[in-house]
Order: structure tokens, then C-alpha cells, then sequence
């Protein structure tokens, strides 16, 4: 038996291009230290209703070379893992450049890994 995605379910509501800009500008302050997850999500004011979404646009931009995957810490008493990222110099050049360079020329042409 196949599975199918429900329909009326659009998959690019999920991938926020200023979102990904706020994730890279947060993750900026704390260069060259990691963030926890938890760090980005309090940060940024995310309820734990998004943090599913704040999580599939951290991946996406990890994809892009724009923030790197720090491995995990314990928080919560050493009771729960969260993961922990830093933003690449590609991420802090974008900081610096205007949002139209960040979508035309890094993300289109970044090889999605």
C-alpha cells in the first residue's frame, strides 16, 4: 500500500526566507561560539508550535554550507539533547549582503548536500 501526501499541504510554507535571515543574523551575535537550538528558538521568540519549522529552515541553511552542525549538548539537567549550531563565514557574508544577493546568487547556486 503507497502513502500519499495530503493534498492542499504546500511544502514551501515551511521554508521562510526571513526566518533564515533571523537564524543567520541570530547565530552572527554568537560567532565564533554554537547556539543550542533552544538559544535560537528563545532568540528569535518561537513558540514550540514553530520549532518544527525554525528546525527545517536551520537544516535547509546547514544544507547550504551557511550554518554548520555543532553536535549536541545536554540541557534540561542532562536530560535532553539539543543540537547545537554556528554560522559559517559563507552565513556571515550574508549578513553583511542585501537579502536579493542571499536567494539569487547563494542559495540558487549552493549544491544542497
Amino acid at each position: 500500500m503507497m502513502f500519499q501526501q495530503a493534498q492542499g499541504v504546500d511544502v514551501r510554507i515551511w521554508f521562510d526566507e526571513d526566518l533564515q535571515r533571523k537564524i543567520l543574523q541570530c547565530l552572527s551575535v554568537f560567532f565564533p561560539q554554537p547556539a543550542t537550538f533552544t538559544t535560537i528558538a528563545n532568540q528569535l521568540n518561537i513558540s514550540n508550535q514553530f520549532e518544527f519549522k525554525l528546525e527545517k529552515n536551520i537544516r535547509y541553511l546547514e544544507g547550504h554550507h551557511l550554518v554548520l552542525y555543532c553536535g549536541d549538548v545536554y540541557e534540561n539537567n542532562g536530560f535532553v539533547r539539543i543540537p547545537q549550531f554556528q554560522i559559517t563565514s559563507i552565513g556571515l557574508d550574508n549578513i553583511i549582503k542585501p537579502a536579493e544577493f542571499f536567494y539569487t546568487n547563494v542559495v540558487a547556486t549552493t549544491s544542497f548536500t
